[in-house]
């Protein structure tokens, strides 16, 4: 049946020698598996008009057809093709087709139209719907027959692609693709079409699907729904977002804002310092726009805006009308159970998503053909570059260029521990380049010098100047924006050079800090921690007189040479203070320890020190160097008697305290009274000495007065133990002359004169030798009290006794009566004479207790006369 002359076999092989690899590649099929698409010269030409897969399409057809009627009426695929090439189906028959014409699955429905209205009527009444809404249209009415036999088939995927691969109506034909998506497209659209996407392939929907389907097309549009589509759309359209790079350093990336009527909605990027203001008009409006965006593009609150103002179209306000109504529809059905449908809302969203894709190539489009607005100044969009992103980066470059154009001044990006490295190197000659970007620090002839002229510093010079005190982070903010754009750490960087050199001071928790030492490095450290530090300009310097007196007087404190530069002097206090701090701190308790002025001098000084310490010894040059300097003159002060008292002055003055002590504590009489007198004056004057602050001028003087008064101690201990020797000895014979000592035994006797000896005391002969002899001049005194009530008690008790057995033995039971006769002379010459009348006496007393009654007769004898 497909048998070719000789003649019509050499045609065919020059149309393919010329055409064939066009024509493999016009009709290519994808994920064609079970389709074989390829073929040669020999094959094309025995079997034209039809291609390789024709056949097995037509195969699968039949089969696909068979499987739905049972094959009753059915013809076979040697019939179809004898049909074919006959025109028995309505078609021209071969013989009358031009040479090069090829048949295609059109061909093929058309062949088979009643056996698929008999097998598929659904998808037959489904491309009869197409032919009425597309009368006048073979392309659509042809698609809609492709689809249906793909669909039939149910193994090849219906995409546009394969469509227009089978459709390919003749060898030397061109590419149908674009025609066909076009048509497609307006067949997706229409709602009276039953025509819908799954899985990114064609499909005729279900009646139940159909409608759906007019439910989606009645779907009443929300304004917001559909701006809110657009909006993404359009912000889409711009990933990445534009960005651009000033001075290889600086990122500058552009935010998109919409413009619609009175309201301005941002897209993306709300944070970023320039702004790309869309807005969409009708052409009549363009020019008017146009020229009112160039007007508003002057003014100071838009000279970071960019306008992008384009023409609006239909097209745009449709995708995103179709979008929605997919959406939509996908929303409210997308909980039915049947799998159809849930098929159907998939395949909803995929068509949401593709006219996503094409809603923002519209736009680019569209945008493209826009023009770009900034500070009066309006220019084509697509003067920059034929694709939209490029041209807003170039466009973002001009604009930033112009933003930040003071960003040249410090066009670097320093490292956020910049400042900190910066500042804690010891010797700015030695700050090297990667420390000094900006190269703030000159060095000539191994001097360093800060280049204060630097545009960077005068830039924020100025701003201290004309704001005063500034707070660190509105500072950072400020320089962070335009028409700076530092990052805040090089900013950090530039302040710390500011104040090394002395033009910028912080102030940190109220105090001022100028030096570089470690309270600045905290508060320039980290952005954090300097956004609650004051920075002002620093209004006073110190004089070169006072530099100098300042480094001669911190030098000798030192011990060490100190340059007279007003950071050098700060150093060396910072670095010298804390140590006096521990030297001196423990002085104020030790003088008052040692009852001496001073205390709250050196508690002075240390509360200097440490407000000198707490600015980093910032204002030390102002301290040392005026012309009084009260912490110099005190850490003198505080270094002659931390020395005199570490010579030995220490332990002799508290030796003279505890001596002057001492003595005050002793009683009045006696010996310990005449030492408090003779000592009176002495003591005055150590306490005149000891009262002033040049106390330690006197430490001979005081070496000398202890000497003297620890000399005059020991006489007084010498005298008083000799003293209590003779108390002892007096005492003891005062024992004889007790009555009642005859009464005791040998025994008795001897034990109490041992108690007497026993007190003797052999001691040192200083102070504390001297009390203690004060303490056993009382012992000795109430020893002998108690042995005379002793001696006298038991004495009593003795003759108590012997009374008692004499009466009992006289058998007397009258009261008791003592009875005696002293016989005194009228007149007594003698000490010994009053002696013994007193002993008579004490006898006639140590017996009154043993008798009830007495009687004593005292008789005076004068020349032999009683």
């Amino acid at each position: 049946m497909l048998g070719k002359s000789a003649s019509g076999e050499n045609e065919l092989g020059r149309l393919f020698d010329s055409q064939g690899q066009a024509l493999r590649h016009n009709t290519k099929l994808q994920d064609a598996k079970y389709y074989d698409a390829n073929f040669t010269r020999e094959s094309f030409i025995n079997l034209y008009p039809f291609l390789p897969a024709h056949f097995d399409i037509l195969l699968h057809l039949l089969g696909a057809l068979a499987k739905s009627t049972g094959g009753i009426g059915l013809r076979s695929a040697i019939k179809v093709i004898q049909d074919v090439l006959k025109g028995e189906g309505g078609t021209k028959a071969m013989a009358d087709q031009p040479v090069g014409w090829l048949a295609t699955t059109v061909t093929l429905y058309d062949e088979l139209e009643k056996d698929i209205r008999r097998a598929f009527s659904s998808i037959h009444q489904a491309v009869a719907k197409v032919l009425i809404r597309f009368p006048e249209s073979r392309l659509h009415q042809d698609i809609a027959k492709t689809v249906a036999v793909l669909q039939i088939l149910g193994n090849l995927p219906v995409s546009v692609q394969n469509v227009a691969g089978l459709m390919h109506p003749s060898i030397d034909s061109a590419s149908q693709l674009d025609a066909i998506q076009i048509a497609v497209d307006e067949m997706l659209g229409d709602i009276l079409v039953p025509l819908g996407e799954k899985d990114g392939n064609l499909v005729f929907l279900s009646e139940k699907l159909r409608d759906i389907e007019q439910e989606r097309g009645s779907i009443a549009l929300r304004s917001v729904d559909v701006k809110r589509i657009f909006s993404d759309a359009l912000r889409e359209s711009f990933e990445p977002l534009p960005r651009v790079t000033l001075q290889n350093t600086m990122a500058v990336t552009m935010g998109i804002k919409l413009q619609a009527g009175s309201s301005l909605t941002s897209l993306v990027g709300d944070q970023n310092s320039i702004q790309m203001i869309v807005e969409l008009v009708s052409a009549g409006d363009y020019e008017a726009a146009k020229n009112r965006m160039l007007d508003d593009s002057r003014s100071r609150a838009n000279q970071n805006f960019i306008g992008v103002l384009a023409r609006s179209s239909l097209e745009l306000d449709e995708l995103s009308n179709e979008i929605y109504r997919s959406q939509r529809i996908s929303e409210l059905h997308r909980n039915e159970p049947d799998q159809e449908v849930k098929d159907y809302c998939s395949g909803q969203l995929d068509r949401a998503a593709k006219l996503a894709t094409q809603l923002q190539s519209k736009i680019k489009q569209t945008l493209q053909g826009g023009s770009f607005v900034f500070r009066g100044q309006a220019s084509a969009v697509s003067a920059f570059d034929v694709e939209l992103l490029e041209s807003c980066k170039k466009m973002l470059n001009d604009v930033a260029a112009q933003v930040f154009d003071r960003y040249i001044e410090a066009p670097v990006r320093a490292s956020t521990d910049a400042a900190e490295k910066f500042l804690r190197v010891a010797n700015p000659t030695s700050i090297s380049t990667a420390l000094d970007p900006l190269s703030l620090v000159q060095t000539v002839s191994g001097r360093a010098t800060f280049r204060t002229d630097h545009k960077a510093m005068v830039s924020i010079r100025d701003y201290i100047d004309r704001r005063g005190t500034v707070d660190g982070k509105r500072l950072l903010d400020d320089f962070s924006n335009e028409p700076f754009g530092w990052s805040p750490d090089t900013t950090r960087y530039i302040l710390a050079a500011m104040l090394m050199a002395g033009e910028i001071k912080l102030k940190v928790s109220g105090r001022e800090v100028t030096a570089t030492g470690q309270q600045a490095i905290e508060a320039l450290k980290t952005n954090n921690s300097f956004k609650q530090i004051g920075v002002a300009l620093r209004d006073e310097r110190p004089s070169i007189e006072m530099l100098g007196r300042a480094a001669e007087r911190l030098s000798e404190l030192v011990g060490d040479t100190v340059l007279a530069l007003e950071q050098e002097i700060s150093k060396g206090a910072a670095k010298y203070f804390p140590g006096f701090q521990r030297d001196y701190g423990p002085l104020a308790e030790k003088l008052n320890s040692l009852a001496l002025v001073g205390g709250d001098r050196i508690i002075s000084l240390n509360n200097d020190l440490a407000d000198v310490l707490f600015t980093d010894a910032s204002d030390a040059p102002q301290r040392l160097g005026a012309e009084t300097s009260s912490i110099y003159d005190n850490l003198k002060w505080a270094r002659e008697v931390k020395r005199v008292l570490e010579n030995g002055l220490e332990v002799t003055l508290r030796d003279l305290q505890a001596h002057r002590g001492g003595i005050d504590a002793l009683p009045d009489t006696g010996v310990p009274g005449e030492l408090r007198k003779e000592l009176i004056d002495e003591l005055a004057t150590i306490q005149n000495w000891l009262s002033k602050e040049d106390f330690f001028q006197h430490s001979a003087d005081f070496s000398s007065q202890l000497t003297h008064i620890k000399g005059r101690v020991r006489q007084a201990a010498s005298l008083m133990l000799d003293q209590q020797k003779l108390r002892l000895k007096e005492g003891i014979e005062a024992l004889h002359y007790i009555p009642e000592w005859g009464a005791l035994t040998q025994e008795e006797r001897s034990n109490a004169l041992s108690r007497l000896d026993g007190l003797a005391l052999e001691t040192s002969q200083d102070l504390v030798g001297l009390k203690k002899l004060l303490a056993r001049d009382f012992d000795i005194n109430s020893t002998l009290e108690d042995l005379k009530r002793s001696i006298q008690l038991q004495g009593q008790e003795r003759a108590r006794l012997a009374l008692n057995e004499e009466r009992a033995k006289s058998g007397d039971t009258g009261p008791t009566r003592l009875s005696r006769s002293i016989s005194v002379p009228p007149r007594m010459i003698s000490s010994l004479e009053v002696d013994v009348l007193i002993n008579q006496l004490n006898e006639i007393r140590a017996q009154i207790g043993l008798y009830e009654e007495i009687d004593i007769e005292i008789t005076v004898n004068s020349e032999g006369e009683k």
